[in-house]
């Protein structure tokens, strides 16, 4: 994963995984220039549960935007 996400001045991703849990991991997304995301920034809480990868993990939006 880490070759690649992409990482430049529009657009990014960074990952960060917990070393106790690797069910747990939390991702904040950059967006990108030229769309409606740009110069946002996205907090996301990822938890992989029981049946991953049969199912799909559960993702949190953090990032609300003041609400």
């Amino acid at each position: 994963m880490s070759t690649a996400l992409p990482i430049d001045s529009t657009n990014s991703i960074f990952v960060r995984c917990d070393t106790d849990r690797v069910d747990v991991m939390r991702a904040i997304v950059f967006g990108a220039k030229g769309t409606p995301y740009s110069s946002g920034a996205f907090v996301f809480d990822v938890y992989f549960g029981e049946n991953y990868p049969n199912g799909p993990p559960e993702v949190k939006l953090i990032t609300t935007g003041g609400g």
